[in-house]
């Protein structure tokens, strides 16, 4: 019997975008202007991922179990959650996030789940509460933010989360220019999803730097162009 492997691919369609591989996020198939026809490698062995693409302008979540967990509340509670974003021409990403431990019907009924709408854009991730009869995480955090196909964001050089009553949090970050990605996480543990507001991220000679008092950085209202202040010589007062 024959036991090299034995390579196939398949042939397949990708709508127009730029479309990334969850297994390997080097990997990034499409065309910006046209759906395309390619040919991808398919899973042979048992042990493979199947193909998986993200497509752009789309977040989800992932939590990886290692096999030490058996029940959903257990990879609630234990398995790392990681937001994974495939940012569109736009820099854009939208995605929904829902929690709960899944263990009874009563738990959707008496609303006890963490239900999220996020929005990547402009250098934030915004978060909106879809539940706000949840008052109590179910779950222990984020513990990243990825962005694929991120080229656009190799020179970050700041980066912050704020929580609801606008306390600021250091977020470390790190560019990957093997796979595109770049990855944020707050060093101190995971980010609590009902505390989190907005995470802030950028370069400070190209971006409004939102992250004060933290990392020397100083609050800024305006980016000036070369340092110079607006003229407004010529310019007329208004009382409103």
């Amino acid at each position: 019997m024959p036991t090299g492997k034995t390579e196939m691919n398949v042939r397949t369609y990708f709508p127009k975008g730029e479309w990334v591989n969850m297994a390997d996020f080097s990997d990034i198939r499409g065309h910006l202007l046209r759906g395309a026809w390619i040919e991808v490698p398919a899973p042979v062995a048992a042990t493979e991922n199947i193909l998986t693409y993200l497509k752009p302008g789309s977040m989800t979540s992932f939590q990886p179990n290692n096999g030490a967990y058996t029940t959903t509340d257990e990879v609630l509670k234990n398995a790392k959650l990681n937001l994974i974003a495939n940012i569109d021409p736009n820099g854009w990403a939208a995605g929904n996030l829902f929690l709960n431990k899944g263990d009874e019907i009563v738990e959707v009924t008496n609303e006890e789940y963490e239900y999220y709408q996020f929005h990547l854009s402009a250098g934030s991730l915004k978060k909106w509460n879809l539940n706000d009869n949840n008052r109590y995480p179910q779950g222990h955090g984020l513990d990243s933010l990825t962005i694929v196909n991120a080229e656009t964001h190799a020179n970050t050089d700041f980066a912050c989360w704020v929580s609801n009553d606008e306390t600021v949090s250091a977020v470390d970050y790190k560019y990957d220019a093997a796979t595109k990605s770049i990855v944020f996480n707050d060093p101190t543990g995971p980010i609590d999803l009902t505390k989190l507001r907005y995470l802030y991220y950028g370069n400070t000679t190209l971006d409004q730097n939102l992250c004060v008092g933290i990392l020397g950085h100083e609050k800024q209202f305006y980016k000036l162009k070369e340092g110079e202040l607006p003229d407004f010589s010529g310019t007329a007062p208004v009382t409103l």
